[in-house]
């Protein structure tokens, strides 16, 4: 019987990776932060984000249910827990993608994109990926699993009519559009709206002055250990 999908439970079910084959898919193609700083800016440019993450994306997409046998637990529990007769002893199953198994990345990967680029329409051709050249033009997408975000070069003398957090970009409009027609719920405490500083792949992004660096909290971390 599959589990209810819950944002507050996570299920790592390493063990199911013996028996199971992976599925590569998107995982092979994943961006990486050191794409990004392929981008070379003019003296005169400047880079703004937006940035959109989808809340415990995990939890979010159903897995087919011939695999939930491969997604059950050890433990039976009591059915009554799931509406079934007091007594009935049922061993549980996660419906959804579980951390830990060696396909996972791949396919919410591939299912933010199919979110990103179907649904919503952003053009692909815009898509920073592995293995890809950078895309060419002033506008970047970078779809890492949860996130979505999306990078523009402008010109510094215009920074003063892109203000923050004020009218997002048609594809950042578009992809949350998407996200609500299917129900997918996004983290707006992490939301950005052309930001020109911000939190990037676990790295701190200053559009301003085009850098990508590593986060001050890892930064202090490892001066601690060092």
């Amino acid at each position: 019987f599959p589990t209810r999908r819950s944002s507050d439970l996570i299920s790592i079910l390493c063990p199911i990776n013996a028996v199971t084959t992976p599925l590569m898919g998107a995982q092979d193609t994943l961006p990486y932060i050191g794409q990004i700083t392929g981008l070379m800016l003019e003296e005169d440019e400047a880079l703004y984000l937006e940035s959109e993450d989808l809340q415990s994306a995990f939890n979010l997409f159903s897995v087919p249910d011939r695999w939930l046998p491969f997604f059950s637990y050890s433990k039976k529990v009591d059915g009554a827990a799931m509406g079934l007769p007091a007594g009935t002893m049922v061993r549980p199953a996660l419906c959804v993608i579980p951390m830990g198994w060696h396909s996972a990345v791949g396919l919410v990967q591939e299912a933010v994109r199919d979110v990103v680029f179907r649904r919503a329409g952003v053009p692909r051709t815009i898509s920073t990926e592995k293995h890809r050249p950078l895309p060419e033009g002033k506008s970047f997408a970078v779809v890492y699993l949860d996130n979505f975000d999306e990078i523009e070069i402008i010109k510094k003398v215009d920074i003063e009519i892109h203000k923050e957090g004020t009218v997002m970009t048609d594809y950042h409009r578009r992809f949350n559009e998407a996200c609500d027609q299917a129900g997918l719920p996004r983290n707006e405490s992490k939301q950005l709206i052309h930001a020109f500083a911000g939190g990037m792949q676990g790295g701190e992004f200053d559009g301003q002055r085009g850098i990508l660096k590593l986060g001050s909290d890892k930064l202090r971390n490892y001066i601690q250990l060092s």
